[in-house]
């Protein structure tokens, strides 16, 4: 089904595995340890057609508090 939307779900957050989930197609990526408050939000985003990334990754790699 191409117009499936998904959102990996990993404990993961190096570089290489967000990058080959996206690679692979997904719209978002969330790790495990993330806030249900933080589904929403992506949620909204990949229905609107953008990709996702889980803060704490985001934060991580761009050097954030």
């Amino acid at each position: 089904l191409p117009k499936t939307k998904v959102i990996a779900l990993s404990a993961h957050f190096q570089k290489s595995f967000v990058k080959n989930m996206f690679d692979a197609g997904a719209c978002g990526y969330l790790l495990k340890d993330s806030l249900y408050s933080e589904l929403v939000p992506a949620l909204k985003k990949i229905w609107g057609n953008e990709l996702y990334i889980s803060q704490s990754v985001v934060k991580k790699y761009c050097n954030l508090p």
